[in-house]
C-alpha cells in the first residue's frame, strides 16, 4: 500500500506540469489620453477617423474633439452616439470628424 501511495503521489506530481502555451489569434492595444483630458483640459483630435476607417475586424470607442460625442467603430464601422435629453442618437461618421 505504501508504494502505491508513492507511485499516485509521484503521477500527481508529473500531471501538473504547465499546459502548452496557445497563441491568441487576435491583438488588444491601448492607446488613451484620458490624463491630458483630466489634468490638462486637452480637449482637441489626436487622431483622423480617415485612418481608422474599414479596418476589418477593429472595434474601438472614443470622444469626439472637444467632447461633442462618442465615437464607436465596430468592426470598422464609425459612428457617433449622443443623448439629447431621453433620446438616443446614433449616427455612422464618414472621414470628416476628428477622433480624439
Amino acid at each position: 500500500m505504501k508504494y502505491l501511495l508513492q507511485l499516485l503521489i509521484t503521477l500527481l506530481i508529473f500531471a501538473c506540469t504547465a499546459s502548452p502555451v496557445v497563441e491568441q489569434a487576435f491583438e488588444v492595444n491601448y492607446e488613451g489620453a484620458l490624463k491630458n483630458i483630466m489634468h490638462k483640459g486637452d480637449l482637441s483630435a489626436k487622431a483622423s477617423l480617415a485612418d481608422y476607417e474599414n479596418i476589418p475586424n477593429l472595434y474601438a470607442l472614443g470622444a469626439i474633439e472637444h467632447l461633442k460625442g462618442e465615437i464607436q467603430i465596430f468592426d470598422g464601422q464609425v459612428y457617433n452616439r449622443w443623448y439629447k435629453g431621453t433620446v438616443s442618437y446614433l449616427i455612422r461618421l464618414t472621414t470628416n470628424k476628428q477622433l480624439y
